[in-house]
């Protein structure tokens, strides 16, 4: 039971940010195209800023909404800290069956609206100051381009991390009672953030916030090598195209 609770979440984890990385960053190039018919490279840093944060918010939203199930199922699974074999569901579809049963399709959308102000946010700023950041030319200082390009998508990533984690973290607290028939917030984020105010203040919005900031080194990455790659693609398309 255990080594099957294993292979399903890394299963799960692949699959998942796969899906919700290639939506996110092909909603965002997406949505630029909409906005702006020239190069954004070319574009002053104001205009820059406004393209990229409009469209980091509208693909982020997007995203959520066409995953929001997964995401929901995925914080369900990992937040579960018993024995393995005493966990009620091992997969999503599990996770999402028994929601769906207690509940019903309003089950699976505990936290969307919470969820949604989390991403918005967090992409909103994530995607904007990094090309804002590249926008203004900074002077590189002999560095690698690309060691240099990781460090704007780092300090963006913590900064919209910090930002957005207490809307996360609600996010979170509220997803947590999906399918339970003892709740305390009842899907209320109102009620949600007074209650975690009352018994933990401020630091219980931030409870976790150090792992979360290690963690963005991962999202800096993504960001680099996506636009490494993306630049590259295009260059061989039109290599090839004659």
């Amino acid at each position: 039971m255990e080594r099957k609770l294993v292979k399903h979440s890394e299963i799960r984890s692949c699959a998942g940010e796969y899906y919700l990385q290639s939506l996110l960053f092909g909603f965002h190039k997406f949505f630029i195209s909409l906005l702006t018919d020239e190069d954004i490279n070319n574009l002053s840093p104001l205009k820059v800023a406004q393209i990229s944060m409009i469209a980091g918010g509208i693909s982020s939203s997007c995203t959520l909404t066409l995953t929001y199930q997964l995401y929901l199922c995925q914080t369900l699974i990992a937040a579960y800290r018993g024995r393995p074999e005493d966990a009620k569901y091992s997969t999503v579809f599990g996770c999402l069956r028994r929601v769906y049963l207690k509940e019903g399709i309003r089950g699976t959308f505990t936290g969307f609206y919470m969820s949604q102000a989390f991403v918005i946010t967090s992409r909103t700023l994530y995607f904007g100051l990094y090309d804002t950041i590249k926008s203004f030319h900074l002077p590189m200082y002999n560095l690698p381009p690309t060691f240099v390009k990781f460090l704007y998508a780092q300090t963006t990533t913590l900064i919209a991390s910090f930002v957005a984690y207490p809307m996360e973290t609600i996010s979170r607290r509220l997803i947590l009672e999906a399918g339970l028939k003892r709740k305390v917030y009842h899907g209320d984020s109102i009620k949600c953030i007074k209650v975690l105010y009352r018994e933990e203040g401020i630091k219980g919005f931030f409870a976790g916030g150090l792992t979360n900031m290690i963690r963005s080194v991962g999202g800096a990455i993504v960001l680099v090598l996506h636009e490494d790659f993306s630049r590259r693609a295009v260059k061989w398309i039109e290599l090839h195209k004659h």
